[in-house]
């Protein structure tokens, strides 16, 4: 219990320290700068309201104190869904411009988001390079995790087209998904 408690003292100590509105704090780095890295600050702050890092940063924490390390990575992340568009109706509508007799609703998928995101990963999956210590892993060969997917994210990704997969719907038929 005692070490419990520690351990949430010093958790709510770096909540309270570093996730105050800013997070990611810019300055630039002469006076004409200064404008540019407000804006750069204040996207990157809407960024990581929408994305949830504080979350993310809790957890790295977390796993610091509790395992001896705590990795987190960021990514570019889009999220793809649909939005409705209102597009006018009637014969002269799309020739003049006049004569609209409403409006239909028309679904279509476009971008809700997109920016940066932080992604934790869990440290039993970390494959650290083990001839450098887990502090200095920039000067080890290779740092690596074992990431677990299933078949409808794997379909999600072949369909965005950035990740470079193709033919997973073949997958469904082989025997031992796992492999």
């Amino acid at each position: 219990p005692m070490t419990y408690a520690v351990l949430e003292t010093i958790l709510t100590h770096l909540v309270a320290s570093y996730l105050e509105s800013p997070i990611f704090a810019y300055e630039g780095v002469e006076p004409g700068d200064t404008m540019n890295a407000i804006l750069l600050q204040h996207v990157i702050n809407v960024q990581a309201a929408r994305a949830k890092m504080g979350l993310s940063l809790y957890t790295m924490w977390r796993d610091s104190l509790a395992y001896g390390f705590g990795v987190v990575y960021p990514e570019w992340y889009t999220k793809m869904g649909y939005s409705v568009r209102y597009v006018p109706k009637g014969f002269f509508s799309n020739i003049f411009g006049a004569g609209v007799e409403g409006y239909t609703k028309e679904a279509v998928r476009t971008v809700l988001y997109e920016g940066n995101r932080l992604v934790n990963i869990d440290p039993y999956t970390v494959l650290p390079d083990v001839s450098v210590p887990i502090h200095q892993h920039q000067r080890g060969e290779y740092f690596g995790w074992v990431y677990r997917s299933n078949f409808m994210e794997l379909m999600s990704q072949e369909s965005e087209g950035n990740y470079g997969l193709f033919n997973v719907k073949y997958l469904r038929d082989m025997p031992g998904l796992s492999i």
